[in-house]
């Protein structure tokens, strides 16, 4: 396609270039989103895993040195 200087475009063209603009800026920040709340997520799991863990040697390793 060949580059059209603004003032040649019409307002409805104007109109759908902002209504893409603004659906795809929608796209980003929700795609974003799910991916910052899976990298929450993932964090959370690995914190509660080490914990787990870390309660769990602290129980085996226990009773051996009483």
């Amino acid at each position: 396609s060949t580059f059209v200087a603004s003032n040649d475009l019409t307002k409805q063209q104007l109109d759908f270039i902002d209504f893409e603009r603004r659906h795809l800026l929608f796209k980003i920040t929700k795609e974003n989103e799910k991916q910052e709340q899976q990298a929450r997520d993932d964090l959370k799991g690995r914190e509660q895993k080490a914990q787990y863990d870390f309660m769990e040697s602290l129980y085996e390793g226990g009773h051996s040195d009483v």
